[in-house]
């Protein structure tokens, strides 16, 4: 349980709209595309959604990770998504889309992803688990 009101409160004020207004822009984008390609960037705003659900998965598999300290399975479960996400984005070519990164270097991304996720997961989201009273 969570003793910091303030943080409580943030959280109850936020909690509806971060999840409620990507995918309301998401809808205004399909509705404004018609025939048209979809903008690719209109799915970037569901990547926080994306995120909060990654958190769940790492919860339900934390234990099954085969290193001791919670620091280190942050760390693990980080850098993996680091590996997969920038592989499923070069996929779609999503570096070249948004960044116009040249597609034949795409794969460069993944050491980036790496270190970018791994550290997110270890210092940002392990901080707010920590903060939620989901800390080991």
């Amino acid at each position: 349980m969570i003793k910091n009101q303030s943080l409580r409160a943030f959280l109850a004020g936020s909690s509806f709209p971060v999840i409620f207004w990507p995918f309301s822009l998401l809808a205004v984008g399909f509705l404004q595309t018609g025939n048209e390609p979809f903008p690719f960037q209109y799915v970037v705003w569901v990547f926080p959604i994306l995120l909060g659900l990654a958190n769940v998965v790492f919860w339900m598999i934390k234990d099954a990770i085969p290193l001791q300290a919670y620091t280190h399975k942050l760390w693990a479960f980080g850098i993996a998504l680091g590996t997969l996400f920038p592989i499923m984005g070069g996929q779609f070519s999503v570096p070249h889309l948004l960044f116009g990164f040249p597609a034949d270097k795409q794969w460069l991304i993944i050491p980036l992803g790496m270190l970018f996720y791994g550290c997110i997961w270890r210092y940002a989201v392990g901080f707010m688990n920590k903060a939620l009273g989901l800390h080991e």
